[in-house]
């Protein structure tokens, strides 16, 4: 056996809302004053995101003291320092400083050898 059935129609509309009506809607929202007011509040990457610049301004300003800093001792040392007379000299210093480690090298041996030989006799 069929049964009658009682159906309404639906009481909305399936359209597109006004924005009249949806400002409508809006403002009669209990959370409509708690969050009407918009406001940019300061996050936390934004405050990581400075402190990172600022330390690299202050790293490049320290690296640029430095770098004036060595630049002016370096043009300290150089007016300081005496220029040398010649290559030559250098080389003679060369010279001589190996020729005296050679004598000195086989003076040792000789006496180490005459100490150790006398021992063993």
């Amino acid at each position: 056996m069929i049964m009658r059935g009682f159906i309404l129609p639906p009481r909305c509309s399936f359209g597109v809302a006004g924005p009249e009506l949806i400002d409508q809607i809006t403002k009669s929202s209990p959370l409509y004053t708690k969050y009407s007011q918009s406001f940019d509040r300061y996050s936390a990457y934004e405050a990581l995101d400075e402190l990172a610049q600022k330390q690299e301004r202050d790293r490049e300003q320290e690296a640029a003291e430095a770098q004036q800093l060595k630049e002016k001792t370096q043009k300290e040392k150089a007016a300081a320092k005496p220029k040398s007379s010649s290559k030559s000299s250098n080389a003679f210093d060369k010279a001589l400083s190996s020729s005296m480690s050679q004598i000195g090298r086989s003076v040792s041996r000789e006496l180490v050898r005459g100490v150790f030989g006398t021992i063993k006799k």
